[in-house]
């Protein structure tokens, strides 16, 4: 009998399960990393849209602004002439008003700067109205001249 060596057992690996796991989970990851990547990709587009379209409000509100700006300097400095224009043209018609109350022709002694109205407030008339209650010959209820 001959005595031989004890056989040796063949090396069995026993991480092929690990092995498997590990390719799976990279490949979890890969896909993972890919989403996220295009995640981004469109944020970041969303982004520059928005700051584009801000950008461009910006450039359109200071266009406006500035073509605006002339009317409005010419407003304000309108506004500033406008109470002198104001009393000037008050007092043309207080003049005018006056001329209509009491015709040139007129004799009756109404003190300049006054107008006459009746006893209602309703308007100005003739002097002689005012006075005497009637209309004297050549004169009309509102102080304009009637035809002879």
């Amino acid at each position: 009998m001959e005595v031989s060596a004890p056989e040796a057992h063949v090396f069995e690996s026993q991480s092929g399960g690990v092995f498997d796991m590990v390719k799976v989970l990279g490949e979890k990851f890969e896909e993972q990393r890919d989403t996220l990547e295009k995640e981004e990709m469109n944020d970041k587009h969303s982004f520059n849209m928005m700051a584009q379209d801000l950008l461009d409000q910006i450039e359109s509100a200071t266009k406006n602004r500035e073509e605006k700006s002339p009317f409005k300097s010419q407003r304000e400095s309108d506004k500033a002439d406008f109470p002198g224009e104001f009393a000037d043209t008050q007092a043309t018609l207080a003049a005018h008003s006056l001329q209509r109350a009491r015709p040139e022709h007129c004799d009756c002694a109404l003190p300049t700067g006054t107008s006459a109205v009746t006893a209602g407030g309703s308007g100005p008339v003739s002097c002689h109205q005012e006075n005497s209650g009637s209309v004297p010959r050549g004169h009309s209820a509102a102080g304009e001249d009637e035809a002879h």
